[in-house]
Formats: C-alpha cells, sequence, structure tokens
C-alpha cells in the first residue's frame, strides 16, 4: 500500500505540471481555465466513488476514553477534524491549486487566484465527508446510501444521453470563483454542512445499539432458508452470500461489480478500440469482475475459521462446489445484467419506450384491439 501511495503521489505530481497544456488543448473556444471548471462536477463525483471504496472510516478507540472527563461530542469532534488530514486530501489538493499559480493568477490576477486556491482547499474536503457520510449511513440504512449513489449513476447517464448537461452545470457553479474575491466562502460553508451532517450522525448513533435494528426476528441481510433446505452445498452458498453481505470488504466488491457495467461505454464510443479483440476483453471482463474481485481471496479470507470447518462434518468436495456454484452464478448474472445495460444505453429512452409498447400491442393484446 505505501509503494502504491507513493506512485499515485508520483502520477499526480506529474499530472499538475501538464494539467495546463492538456486544458489548453481542450479548449478551442474557451479559455483553459473555464474548461477546468466544467470538468470540476466529474471530479467530485470520481472523487467520492474512489473514496467510497479505498478510504477507510477515521476511527478511536474509546475504551481508553471511559474513565476520562471528556464529552461524546469532544471525541466527536476530534475523530472528524483529525480525519480531515489524510492521503486523499492532499492528493486532492496538489492536484486543484497550483493550477492558481500556473494558469488563472497570470491571467485574472492574484484576488482572483487566491480566491480559486481557497475554494478549491474546500472540494476535497466536501469529498471527503461525503464518502464517510456514505460508508456510515449505509450500515444503517441501506436504502439512503443506495439512494444517493443510485442518483449519482442517473445524473451522469442523463447527461450520457443528452438530457442535461453536467459540464454546464459544473461551469455555472465553479465560475462563481471568478467573479468575486469572496465566493470560497461558499464552498467551506458546504464542506462546514457536511461536517454537521456526519457530526449528527455519530451522535444519533452513538451507542452500539443504536447501529441495529431492534427487531430480532428476521436477519437484516434476508432470508435464506429456502436455499438452506437444498442439502449441505446449498447451505454453505446461503451462509458465503450471507457473510458476502455483512462484510464491509465484500460488500464493496460487489459495488464495484454493479458500477463495472458501464464500462463499455468508454471503448463503444471510441472508434479506435471498438474491435472484436476488446468486444471479447470486455465481455469477459465484465462478466467474470464479481469472480476475479472475490474468487482470487474468498480462500484467504476464511483461512483463519478452516479450523472450525474441519471440526463440522462437511465434505470438501461439497465445500468448493459452493464456492463454484457463487462464482459461476455471478458471472451469468453479471452477463444478463450487461446485456440488459447495455442494450438500454445504446438506445434512446423513448424508442425503448417505443419497442416495449409496440411488442405489448403485438404479442399481449394480438387480437383483442388494445392500445397501450
Amino acid at each position: 500500500m505505501g509503494l502504491f501511495g507513493l506512485y499515485m503521489l508520483s502520477m499526480v505530481l506529474v499530472l499538475t505540471f501538464v494539467l495546463p497544456e492538456i486544458f489548453r488543448s481542450l479548449a478551442k473556444d474557451k479559455t483553459a481555465y473555464a474548461m477546468f471548471t466544467s470538468v470540476l462536477l466529474y471530479y467530485l463525483a470520481f472523487d467520492i466513488i474512489i473514496r467510497y471504496f479505498l478510504q477507510k472510516l477515521s476511527t478511536l478507540d474509546l475504551q481508553k476514553f471511559l474513565l476520562t472527563p471528556l464529552k461524546k461530542s469532544t471525541i466527536f469532534h476530534f475523530s472528524l477534524s483529525g480525519s480531515i488530514f489524510n492521503f486523499f486530501n492532499l492528493l486532492g489538493w496538489i492536484l486543484l491549486i497550483p493550477f492558481a499559480w500556473q494558469i488563472i493568477i497570470p491571467e485574472l490576477g492574484v484576488g482572483i487566484g487566491l480566491n480559486w486556491i481557497l475554494g478549491m482547499m474546500a472540494i476535497p474536503v466536501i469529498s471527503h465527508f461525503m464518502a464517510m457520510y456514505l460508508k456510515r449511513i449505509e450500515v444503517v440504512s441501506n436504502f439512503k446510501g443506495i439512494f444517493i449513489l443510485g442518483a449519482m449513476i442517473l445524473l451522469g447517464f442523463m447527461d450520457y444521453m443528452g438530457w442535461i448537461s453536467i459540464m454546464e452545470i459544473s461551469e455555472f457553479i465553479f465560475s462563481s470563483l471568478y467573479s468575486s474575491t469572496f465566493t470560497w466562502i461558499i464552498f467551506w460553508a458546504i464542506a462546514a454542512l457536511m461536517y454537521i451532517i456526519n457530526y449528527r450522525l455519530l451522535s444519533a448513533y452513538s451507542h452500539l445499539d443504536d447501529w441495529f435494528s431492534d427487531d430480532k426476528s428476521t436477519s437484516s441481510f434476508g432470508s435464506f432458508n429456502w436455499l438452506e433446505q437444498k442439502g449441505t452445498t446449498s447451505a454453505i452458498l446461503a451462509n458465503e452470500i450471507k457473510l458476502i453481505l455483512r462484510n464491509k470488504r465484500t460488500k464493496s466488491a460487489l459495488w464495484l461489480s454493479l458500477f463495472i457495467l458501464f464500462y463499455p461505454l468508454i471503448f463503444y464510443t471510441n472508434p479506435d478500440l471498438n474491435s472484436d479483440y476488446w468486444k471479447v476483453f470486455i465481455g469477459v471482463f465484465i462478466s467474470g469482475i464479481f469472480m476475479i474481485n472475490y474468487g482470487q481471496f474468498m480462500i484467504a479470507w476464511e483461512s483463519a475459521g478452516f479450523d472450525g470447518l474441519l471440526s463440522r462434518n462437511i465434505p470438501a468436495l461439497q465445500y468448493f462446489q459452493a464456492k463454484f456454484l457463487l462464482l459461476a452464478f455471478s458471472c451469468i448474472i453479471m452477463f444478463i445484467l450487461s446485456i440488459l445495460i447495455f442494450s438500454f444505453m445504446m438506445t434512446s429512452f423513448a424508442t425503448f419506450c417505443q419497442f416495449i409498447i409496440q411488442s405489448g400491442n403485438q404479442f399481449i393484446f394480438p387480437d383483442v384491439g388494445i392500445n397501450l
């Protein structure tokens, strides 16, 4: 992880020197700084997703504070404020701030440049607390976390279909940094709001029992009794699914597999990469992404519990059959989802609805004369 961090840091340092030239070449009828502000919302969304999967929550060993005269609010503030200084925020500051010294200050002056620097310092903080809120709210309510991530995906899809323009929205939001020398306060106010939201969430669930439902009759991850009754192999498979839904790292692998479904958009919109070889690669990669992410670690993650497995009357063949079925079904499900999503993306929503209506009139009510 240390070597990977040094690699990412070196890549960001190199990018800071070439970033102005990249946006000068991309900006045809715009200035370089206007082109840069038009993609900042994309950067913010990408940063939140990366933090959600890679950044760890800031935690404290509360046992040593139990006998000290410290309020819970003090401990929460210490935990939240200390988490601001992390590696991901450092990467964001290194990437965003030098742009002012190379482009904005020479063209717009020192005052606007300082306003830009102060505003950009708030962007990594906003994405940091947003990602931390998503990770925490997922423990309390899966629906809220899924709703927020789903809204981000929906906005990206609407932008891809041309229904909205995120670049224009981004330019409208961040161009305020060029109009006044005090608009940086707005972005830090948003960062403070995200801080307060995280603080209120921690305060509302300050006891361990608050993080779990009072209803003990059913599992929060669903019941798999129908699968457990099919035999030993099915029972092992059901237990494997429960462990995947309970553990944070395995759930991250599951969510990452769903995000990879949108990976073909990179290739199929590029004529140079739209070849049969790339299509085979994309098909294998998408359908087997969960098997790649989870399958290579699933035995190692259970190595600490092998003593318990050996003490049970479970044949090794059935144990590995359950593993195989899990990976095989994941490939089948990802294959079906990729077909549905890719077919939907390659056609407009109106065309898709028209196809459904025509199919209904042709196959559902062929002789009745009913038009859907």
